[in-house]
């Protein structure tokens, strides 16, 4: 909120869940003057329902796309990357694999069952699609835990024994998140918190068992990307982000599987452990990243791993654009989490509809704060937010989600159509036709060490 009140725009008090009812829940009431209406991915769902009673017009924005979940979704995500990665082969301009092998359960059992007997070895990662911040996710090392799924079961009707087998399984392989942050983090495994889970529908993903480790530890990337149109294409990735590290040293170990604080980066499962340091929250700045793989790796090498996450947001994009609804006053800011493989090859973990926007450090708040305003920066230039001088203020109240919903209204907006872009550097604008580079590695040989605490 201190960053649309900098800029002498209103939040006023009307966006209240007490407009009409719908299959999509409660439709907030708004006052039909807003420019801004920033809510909850349920809030914004609820907005654009057809009972809602609210249309949108030229001069007015919502910050998430009617139908983000093609992005978003993890079984949706690999269904759509898959689709294009086919059509650009039949082409005969392939792409390469940006996220690691994956399969839906139940559906795909019997591909799932030959891939493991190919790597009856390597350890597999179960996510239920529509979870965030760790929640529901175990570690698999045998087809054996994953039998209730066999023969076309539901995961609702069968997940709750499958992570128990999971859990009941030690040294044998299959792990829940770890004893060590399950019962405060609730990011557990086990068959308690699978019930938890059961209506859930599952994908299983090949884990990146040997991952680039700093000091010891995994971590991976929080990147920003904002898109301000499908159709045409307009997507722009800032400059800044960080590095989220694992607490716990990391360990390949079957024995270790079970630990969620050794092998999930997320800050609701860090946060819970003895070893989380809330000083610098088990975070580097990219700036700070790419000066250690330069240090250790070399320029090139760091240039290249750059690019290559660079292409892993287009493509990504691509490959969702044509399943996007042609939404002309909306844009969102997606949250993409990478994770970097001991060979300095990225690989898509999820995207984030809603990423987090809270601070955990100084360094943090500073981080995310110049986000936001740069966020708002582009979105007032390309959707051409122009405030109509008298407009009657009116104030968002909770719609639907974990966030507020802010209904906000310029009264004095001083960023006009051309104006910088912060932070951010253009990915793609097909209206120039043109896709153009991301973030460049620092160029200082400045040496950097890897603290033992991350």
């Amino acid at each position: 909120m201190d960053n649309f009140e900098r800029r002498g725009w209103i939040c006023d008090g009307s966006g209240r869940t007490g407009g009409r009812e719908s299959e999509y829940g409660r439709a907030p009431e708004v006052a039909s003057d807003f420019v801004l209406y920033w809510a909850s991915m349920a809030g914004v769902r609820a907005l654009y329902a057809p009972g809602s009673g609210v249309r949108l017009r030229d001069g007015q924005a919502v910050n998430h796309f009617p139908n983000s979940a093609e992005l978003v979704r993890k079984d949706m995500l690999v269904k759509n990357l898959k689709r294009y990665r086919r059509q650009l082969s039949q082409a005969g301009t392939p792409c390469p694999e940006i996220v690691p092998l994956t399969f839906y359960l139940p559906q795909d059992y019997g591909m799932l069952a030959e891939a493991f007997k190919r790597r009856p070895s390597k350890p597999w990662i179960a996510k239920p699609v529509g979870r965030a911040q760790g929640r529901g996710i175990f570690l698999v090392t045998r087809l054996s835990q994953l039998r209730q799924f066999r023969g076309g079961s539901t995961a609702a009707s069968r997940l709750a024994a499958s992570a128990g087998a999971a859990a009941a399984s030690t040294a044998g392989g299959a792990s829940s998140p770890s004893a060590r942050s399950d019962a405060s983090s609730g990011a557990g495994g086990g068959a308690a918190s699978a019930a938890a889970f059961a209506s859930d529908m599952y994908v299983l993903s090949r884990y990146i068992d040997r991952p680039l480790l700093i000091g010891g530890r995994k971590f991976d990337l929080r990147l920003y990307c904002l898109v301000t149109s499908f159709s045409p294409l307009r997507a722009y990735i800032h400059r800044q982000g960080f590095a989220r590290f694992c607490a716990v040293p990391y360990s390949s170990s079957r024995a270790d599987l079970a630990d969620a604080a050794m092998h999930l980066t997320n800050v609701s499962v860090q946060k819970h452990t003895d070893e989380y340091s809330a000083v610098h929250g088990g975070k580097w700045g990219l700036d700070r990243l790419a000066l250690y793989v330069e240090a250790t790796r070399g320029r090139a090498a760091t240039a290249a791993l750059f690019r290559d996450i660079r292409e892993i947001v287009r493509h990504s994009l691509l490959a969702v654009q044509p399943r996007m609804a042609p939404e002309t006053r909306a844009f969102e800011l997606y949250g993409y989490d990478v994770i970097i493989d001991g060979a300095l090859r990225p690989w898509l973990v999820e995207v984030n509809a809603s990423p987090s926007l809270s601070a955990t450090t100084p360094d943090d708040l500073a981080m995310k704060s110049a986000v936001i305003s740069d966020t708002m920066d582009v979105v007032v230039r390309d959707l051409r937010l122009l405030p109509t001088k008298g407009r009657q203020a009116s104030r968002g109240g909770a719609a639907g989600g974990k966030w507020a919903a802010h209904v906000c209204h310029p009264s004095d907006v001083t960023a006009p159509p051309g104006s910088p872009l912060g932070g951010f550097e253009s990915l793609i604008d097909e209206s120039r036709g043109f896709g153009c580079g991301f973030w460049s590695p620092p160029s200082s040989s400045e040496s950097v060490t890897a603290p033992a605490d991350a």
